[in-house]
């Protein structure tokens, strides 16, 4: 699954985004960078200032594109051979 795809999923049918609501680890990005690196907090305020809720969510997929494609890209999990890792972080899995 795309990372784009998973967010919009965490997010769909929620009333508000609250920061609760982003703690939960997108698919496809590495898990100990979403926490230790606070991007779970970067989106929140991003998506607040956006005006972004789960029942709008489907007017910002562009926005929510743009920013997983600037942001989350380098955090994401990818196929080093027969492991999967993360290259900003080098955790392997």
């Amino acid at each position: 699954m795309k990372i784009v795809e998973s967010i919009i999923k965490m997010l769909t049918g929620k009333e508000e985004i609250t920061l609760a609501s982003v703690q939960e680890v997108p698919e496809g990005t590495c898990p100990n960078c979403w926490g230790r690196d606070e991007y779970s907090g970067a989106f929140y305020n991003a998506a607040k200032a956006q005006g972004l809720n789960g029942n709008n969510i489907g007017a910002h997929v562009g926005w929510v594109q743009e920013y997983a494609n600037k942001n989350f890209s380098k955090i994401a999990i990818v196929s080093d051979g027969d492991s999967l890792g993360c290259k900003n972080c080098n955790m392997k899995g």
